[in-house]
């Protein structure tokens, strides 16, 4: 895993963490009882939907246990939860360092649960980097070493991630596998932000399949568990699939119902990562609208984003974009341009991805359309 990036306390974690036996440690057990209090104000900012308040104090928590010299498995703890934040605001990178310091922290010998645990956030982490080979071993690890454990809830998730990584790299059967059977384990033990992501991955699935009206179906089914739950965040991803959705199937006022939904509720969140996937499924509406000018303004605002965060496989869908709109009005010069700016950061980013084979499929369409067809 690459642990360059922003750091978040992780040079304090390895050198004041220790590994004594804090029940015989005052300070330490003085330590613990502040961290719970500030892990639990925490869990209200982020259940509300603030991941930034609640990574303030998830930090002063973290700094409570290191001046108190506590052992790895509190420090695990909270850097679990940092992580969560983080990911919840799309700082994958940021998130990526906090679980390169934990790891480090932990050792090759350590807790393997709580290893399993951060080689699982690892999987999902370089999942949304686009690092799919990463993800995959992340993944295999993680699911090694929680398997057999009574982490029920962990072990969905990862299925959820796994199954992610196997949709990106084109393997559907394997991808409704892991799916199918992490919305087996949250409907047994009735997690419901489980089953409704379970549901928004099945109807992904439909949804790029061709099934829109399947796809439809699970994932007002998704969003409902989410509104119950007052998951906002979830509620976001379902509305910005159910958008696209509704733009396959030409119907406008739904699918800028949903997709404006989604864009409201990212910025309040502040995940721009996310905030910028949504901004081009609104330029594809636009764009199947007609309204060319819209839909350029929207690719260029996410484009802003992407390059302002350096949000890797996003730019490329930005270019990919551009390519679409260029295309559409017939300047297929710079329509290859823009493609091949796309192609080329995509091979970077990741290449056993799906974006590559999109972009190659692109080239093909414009080539067929110039009336070359051996090229094509």
């Amino acid at each position: 895993m690459n642990r360059d990036g922003p750091q978040r306390g992780g040079d304090r974690t390895r050198a004041g963490a220790k590994s004594g036996n804090s029940a015989q440690n005052p300070d330490a057990q003085a330590a613990l009882r502040e961290v719970e209090r500030l892990v639990r104000i925490s869990d209200v900012h982020l259940a509300a939907d603030n991941p930034l308040a609640a990574l303030e104090y998830l930090d002063e928590a973290e700094a409570q246990l290191i001046e108190a010299g506590s052992p790895a498995a509190p420090l695990c703890d909270v850097a679990l939860r940092s992580v969560d934040c983080l990911r919840r605001r799309g700082d994958l990178e940021a998130a990526q360092a906090k679980v390169g310091e934990a790891l480090d922290l932990l050792g090759p010998n350590g807790d393997p649960i709580y290893r399993g645990k951060l080689r699982s956030r690892e999987a999902a982490i370089e999942y949304g980097l686009g690092a799919y080979e990463a993800a995959r071993e992340a993944g295999r690890e993680a699911y090694d070493l929680l398997r057999r454990s009574a982490e029920h809830v962990e072990i969905g998730f990862l299925e959820l991630t796994l199954g992610n990584v196997h949709y990106r790299r084109g393997s559907t059967a394997k991808s409704r596998e892991c799916f199918e059977s992490a919305l087996f384990t949250f409907r047994r033990i009735d997690h419901r932000e489980g089953i409704a992501r379970a549901l928004n991955n099945l109807g992904v699935i439909l949804k790029n399949g061709p099934r829109w009206s399947d796809a439809r179906d699970l994932l007002t089914r998704a969003l409902a568990v989410s509104e119950e739950a007052g998951n906002y965040a979830r509620m976001a991803s379902h509305c910005s699939n159910l958008g696209i959705i509704y733009t396959k199937l030409c119907d406008w006022d739904l699918a800028e119902q949903h997709l404006s939904r989604a864009l409201a509720i990212h910025k309040e969140v502040g995940n721009t990562r996310a905030l910028s996937k949504v901004l081009i499924a609104m330029g594809h509406l636009h764009r199947r609208r007609g309204q060319r000018d819209l839909a350029a303004r929207h690719y260029a605002e996410a484009r802003t984003i992407c390059e302002t965060h350096s949000y890797g496989r996003e730019l490329a869908l930005c270019f990919e974009s551009d390519g679409d709109l260029l295309a559409d009005g017939g300047d297929f010069a710079a329509a290859r341009r823009a493609l091949g700016e796309g192609l080329e950061l995509a091979q970077a980013v990741a290449p056993d991805g799906d974006v590559v084979p999109e972009l190659k499929r692109r080239f093909g369409a414009i080539a067929l359309a110039e009336g070359r067809f051996e090229e094509a």
